[in-house]
């Protein structure tokens, strides 16, 4: 029985020198491990991104013998050097139970918009296998400056193993943004991609503005703002770092701003001249502008450049215009004048008019006297005209109509569906009828848009684009058409002729009668002849004031002719003529009155300035 027991108990102790021998050879192939050294791939991707502009991304950590080393990207985005170690402050790594370790005493700084790739050093070795790492940049003396506190936290360490964290692929997708401010401007987002160390905007930006505009001042970044309030500044173009914007004309290119966006944060939001920018002048030199709802997570992974390669150009999706529409409207001015819209049309760069203005004054006129001629839509947004270096007022002679295609830049709103006209829109007079500068409005032009929530630069080498020599400019530049003389001018084709036979007889004998009215694009004309049965010579347009009126209000001034401007008509005699009255029949109106002499004439029997009145002219099918 004894025998047996000590038989077990050898047997237990042959079996427990098995062990130790066993567990001896497994202490043996770790440290052989450890020596060779193992590497393992992590799809983590440690990151942290100081609000000002600075970011730090753990490439790799690597625990081998006596020392912590950790690979680091280092990203400054801001316009100064940043540090990220000093003497006095360096950088700090601790594991979950609360063990430190310390890099070297040395200082550490990025230059100004620089991506670094560093190495930290920390003396070990690592107590244990970690899941929860934790690096600490300017834990003592870190400010909102020059010396970010960054924590990166919650990657792993082991033994003997170098850790590669996953760098993220490329990501790319289109936008539809876009954005305008009081002074003309125009920008417009079409496309945006993230890579490990940057991020760019494919961006049009047009200005309608006469005077050059900057969208960067080196105290003033552009920068992406995610939803965690972390900032991604601009690299400012070497060639343009204010990013200027000459005046007319367009700028297109990619802006770059530094550092890594994650995919899982919430919508980007870009500012312009956040800080000194001026947000609703219409002179403003330096605009404050915003997009918001830019979304990293509508986008899609694209392969990266070949090693050595130029990135492809960020694409600039093609922007989904309304079409181009037929419209019928028309205004009249208390001076006489008709502006009428007859078609719009839409480009990227452009809101495109078809119009005629009729100027029924005897004086010139002008549609843009202060560059003051303005295309505003139902969101608050203003196109500015892009008016012929020839003629940048818009003078219109008197009797002459200016027709042609009239060019307001900036690329129309998503969600706009209406556009308002206006002439003259600061200083016009829209009541007076001697106005020089008349305000005349269209509104309601549709854009076939319905209302929705919707609301140089660098190239792919952080140089910014030169103005393109293709700038939006007056297309079919309206030109004035010459007047014609105005009883025997050569008219433009009749939209409508009515027969009549219409008489009116003042007290001292004279005698008018009517035949026919025709209502052509740019005048009514009316078949008349007037019988003198005064014993003196009588005067049908003394002070200019022989008018036409139609039922709704507006006026028609006379086109007289030129050798006999107030229609003079000797005793018994009999004139026979085309009488011109300028502007276009209003849409809506039913009738309308013809006056002779209407402000200094008389009934009087003896008047050599007789009034006289055929009222229920019909209009027709106008």
């Amino acid at each position: 029985m004894a025998a047996g027991m000590i038989q077990r108990g050898y047997g237990c102790r042959r079996g427990g020198a098995r062990r130790y021998r066993f567990a001896g050879w497994v202490v043996g192939l770790v440290a052989l491990l450890a020596a060779c050294g193992g590497t393992e791939r992590s799809e983590l991707q440690p990151l942290a991104v100081d609000p000002n502009g600075t970011s730090v991304y753990v490439q790799s950590v690597e625990a081998r013998g006596d020392q912590l080393t950790l690979g680091v990207l280092a990203i400054n985005g801001k316009g100064e050097p940043v540090k990220l170690s000093e003497t006095t402050d360096p950088v700090t790594l601790q594991d979950e139970t609360g063990s430190q370790y310390y890099a070297a005493k040395e200082d550490v700084e990025v230059p100004a918009h620089t991506a670094a790739v560093l190495k930290f050093a920390f003396a070990g070795p690592l107590e244990r296998n970690s899941d929860n790492l934790t690096v600490r940049f300017n834990p003592k003396y870190g400010n909102r400056f020059n010396r970010p506190q960054l924590i990166v936290q919650g990657f792993p360490g082991k033994k003997g193993t170098l850790i590669d964290f996953a760098t993220p692929a490329n990501r790319e997708g289109p936008l539809e943004l876009s954005v305008h401010h009081a002074n003309g401007l125009t920008l417009a987002l079409g496309g945006i991609r993230f890579t490990d160390r940057d991020t760019r905007v494919a961006f049009e930006a047009i200005n309608g503005n006469d005077s050059q505009v900057s969208l960067a001042q080196s105290n003033d970044l552009p920068h992406l703002e995610d939803s965690r309030a972390n900032r991604y500044y601009l690299v400012p173009p070497a060639n343009n770092p204010q990013v200027l914007i000459p005046g007319k004309q367009k700028l297109a290119g990619a802006l770059h701003f530094a550092g890594r966006v994650p995919q899982d944060v919430g919508p980007l939001t870009l500012r312009f001249n956040e800080r000194f920018g001026n947000p609703d002048w219409k002179e403003a030199r330096d605009p404050k502008l915003q997009i918001a709802g830019i979304a990293p997570a509508q986008t899609s992974a694209v392969a990266a450049p070949a090693e050595g390669s130029r990135p492809a150009a960020v694409a600039f999706a093609a922007p989904k215009l309304p079409s181009g529409r037929p419209v019928a409207l028309q205004v009249n001015h208390p001076n006489g004048s008709v502006l009428r819209v007859s078609s719009l049309a839409f480009s990227p760069d452009a809101v495109v008019l078809d119009m005629a203005v009729t100027n029924g004054l005897k004086e010139p006129i002008q549609l843009s006297a202060a560059g003051d001629m303005l295309l505003t839509d139902n969101l608050g947004n203003s196109y500015l005209p892009a008016a012929p270096p020839a003629n940048p007022a818009l003078h219109v002679a008197p009797g002459a109509t200016l027709q042609g295609r009239f060019i307001f830049l900036g690329r129309i709103a998503p969600g706009a569906s209406r556009l308002t006209l206006a002439t003259n829109s600061v200083y016009g007079n829209d009541n007076w009828n001697r106005a020089t500068k008349p305000k005349m409005i269209v509104g309601g032009i549709p854009t076939g848009q319905s209302l929705s929530a919707a609301t140089a630069p660098p190239s792919e080498t952080g140089q910014a684009a030169a103005p393109s020599s293709d700038n939006a400019t007056a297309e079919g530049t309206p030109q004035a058409t010459a007047p014609g003389a105005p009883a025997t001018a050569q008219s433009p084709a009749a939209v409508d002729a009515i027969e009549v036979s219409l008489q009116t007889n003042h007290p001292n004998g004279s005698v008018m009668r009517l035949s026919k009215v025709t209502y052509h694009e740019d005048n009514i004309a009316l078949d008349m002849s007037v019988t003198n049965g005064h014993d003196e010579q009588i005067q049908l347009n003394y002070n200019d004031d022989m008018v036409v009126r139609d039922d709704l209000g507006n006026r028609y001034n006379p086109a007289p002719p030129p050798g006999n401007p107030k229609v003079t008509v000797n005793p018994g005699a009999t004139i026979k003529s085309q009488f011109v009255f300028i502007g276009r029949i209003a849409p809506g109106a039913r009738t309308i009155t013809l006056t002779t002499n209407s402000v200094l004439g008389s009934d009087w029997k003896r008047s050599d300035r007789p009034k006289m009145m055929i009222s229920g002219i019909p209009v027709g099918g106008s």
